[in-house]
């Protein structure tokens, strides 16, 4: 955040395109939003597909959800299709840098499975930032535009809960990497009711 900037997504070095994992085009092209975000103007959203479809196989989602899984991924990526235009910047790639995050945080502490919005999206799920597939929690409906919608267009944000007595630890880490990628990292602490955004404008 910035006092005479407008906030940008953090984004993180992509591995070589040879590297992906492999993604079915026949099978994208039968879900109109995958097939229109993999093939965008930013090469973010291409990458945040081929980590959906890992997932899938991490997640070793079976074939007899597969067409619910994909149904729900569709939905999702209408919602970063719009998210993106209305900002000018790529969405997605804020779930790609919170994965790589989550890589960091995972390696130092136990992390909660997911609180907030953003446990109704199974792209969150698919990609290990949460522990909860939104699809079978059942007497639970998790609704997907609560994290992020098209009709109000924002940045995401996710909330991760890890070992209190390792934060230290784990924001020497995180904000290791992002100085060795030329970015930074600040640390706030805000008490009563202020925001994080607020306590920075004030600052």
């Amino acid at each position: 955040y910035d006092w005479f900037k407008s906030p940008k997504i953090p984004l993180t070095p992509l591995p070589n395109e040879e590297e992906w994992y492999p993604v079915n085009m026949n099978t994208i092209r039968k879900y109109k939003n995958i097939y229109t975000l993999y093939n965008d103007e930013y090469i973010y959203h291409k990458y945040l597909i081929h980590r959906i479809f890992k997932g899938i196989e991490y997640r070793k989602i079976p074939m007899v959800e597969m067409n619910d899984t994909l149904k729900r991924i569709d939905i999702e990526c209408e919602e970063l299709i719009g998210t993106s235009e209305a900002l000018k910047q790529p969405v997605g790639a804020y779930l790609t840098t919170m994965e790589k995050n989550m890589d960091i945080i995972w390696s130092k502490s136990v992390v909660g499975c997911g609180r907030g919005s953003a446990v109704g999206w199974i792209i969150n799920y698919l990609l290990d930032i949460t522990q909860i597939n939104p699809l079978k929690q059942e007497g639970m409906n998790l609704q997907h535009w609560r994290f992020l919608s098209k009709s109000r267009p924002d940045f995401p944000d996710i909330d991760i809960d890890y070992s209190a007595h390792l934060k230290n630890t784990v924001f020497s880490e995180v904000k290791k990497y992002h100085e060795s990628i030329g970015g930074s990292c600040v640390r706030v602490a805000t008490f009563r009711t202020e925001t994080s955004k607020r306590a920075i404008l004030k600052d």
